[in-house]
């Protein structure tokens, strides 16, 4: 299953860009686009592997990213009433994923 969902997102992906960049300038060759996003479906595949042999090292990764991931949400939903800056969110989230590798 995990190989049909990245079959999927790296189609949908290959024609977001190229619908993105072919927006912007006609004369983009279109052979770059999609021989670039063939690296990278090439390269995040080997990068899955890699992360999931290196799990075991991390135990708290998941509840950091977790973490994260509830105050991003938190700051998209209260960033009109509460005013933080993107260097102090950075560094807290920063911070965050820093304890949780350790």
């Amino acid at each position: 299953t995990l190989g049909a969902v990245d079959l999927v997102f790296a189609l949908d992906s290959i024609t977001a860009k190229v619908a993105m960049v072919s927006q912007f300038d006609d004369r983009v060759d279109l052979a770059l686009n999609f021989t670039s996003s063939a690296f990278t479906m090439l390269t995040l595949r080997s990068l899955y592997f890699l992360l999931a042999s290196l799990v075991h090292a991390f135990r708290l990764m998941k509840y950091g990213v977790g973490l994260i991931l509830i105050l991003i949400g938190l700051r998209l939903i209260c960033g009109a009433w509460v005013g933080i800056s993107e260097g102090v969110f950075c560094a807290v989230m920063l911070v965050i994923f820093a304890i949780s590798i350790a």
